[in-house]
């Protein structure tokens, strides 16, 4: 496939799925042996296991918007750098709200026209006490 088309496939990924939370198209952009690499170990295998990791994502933090800043393709390899807001609020008897803002980078391998490798790195964090 073309850098073009796998550009659109990663934007389709994070403006729909993340942002969005239409998990419904994440069958149709990941390829049957799907792996996920996130920060501090996390992994997931294959769409279902994918989708369940976006749904705790989405529950933790339904405000989630995360915004391309940049898209690098060549040949079966896109690499993102993106700025993920979100508001987290700790449990207890006087939770802490704070609103957050993550610097990340993603490095996407594909197979065919789907997404076969996701590998997650977070780069930067600000926080705001609210």
């Amino acid at each position: 496939m073309s850098t073009e088309h796998n550009r659109a496939v990663e934007r389709r990924m994070v403006e729909e799925a993340l942002n969005r939370g239409n998990l419904s198209v994440v069958d149709e952009l990941l390829t049957q042996d799907f792996v996920y690499h996130g920060p501090n170990g996390e992994e997931a295998r294959c769409s279902a296991g994918y989708k369940q990791f976006l749904n705790r994502l989405r529950t933790y933090y339904p405000d989630i918007l995360i915004t391309i800043e940049n898209i690098l393709a060549e040949g079966d390899l896109v690499a993102t750098r993106a700025i993920s807001v979100f508001t987290s609020k700790s449990s207890g008897p006087d939770p802490i709200v704070r609103k957050i803002t993550l610097a990340s980078s993603i490095l996407d391998r594909f197979e065919g026209d789907k997404i076969e490798k996701h590998g997650k790195y977070t780069t930067g964090w600000t926080f705001f006490s609210s």
